[in-house]
């Protein structure tokens, strides 16, 4: 059994990731398709 005080950063570290993935989308969409970088091969 882990105790809540891990379990309860272990939630906001995934959160975390997922705003910064989540803002990262909004800015590949946003940004004009000329401003774009190559995709990385």
């Amino acid at each position: 059994m882990w105790p809540i005080s891990s379990l309860f950063i272990l939630n906001m570290l995934l959160a975390i990731d997922l705003i910064f993935a989540g803002a990262g989308w909004i800015g590949l969409v946003t940004t004009p398709t000329w401003f774009r970088a190559p995709p990385m091969t």
